[in-house]
């Protein structure tokens, strides 16, 4: 993945939202990730919802990875 592309961050006392273009290539795919909600508590981020434009992609692009991971180190 490149270096996400920040273009405004928003927050209070529990959330921060992070809107930035990261983008990542795996051959011919590509995956766009866009919106990063953080949950902080006690000045700690203790949950992190993740917004994708489009889900299919974004499960076949982290599949291969998965699956290149395994048969590198082989295991399952």
């Amino acid at each position: 993945m490149a270096a996400p592309v920040v273009h405004d961050v928003v927050a209070d006392d529990r959330h921060t939202v992070g809107m930035h273009l990261g983008t990542g290539e795996r051959g011919a795919e590509g995956l766009r990730i866009e919106v990063l909600v953080f949950h902080v508590r006690d000045g700690r981020v203790v949950e992190v919802w993740q917004y994708i434009e489009d889900q299919y992609t974004y499960d076949e692009f982290f599949s291969q990875a998965l699956q290149l991971r395994r048969g590198h180190f082989g295991t399952r």
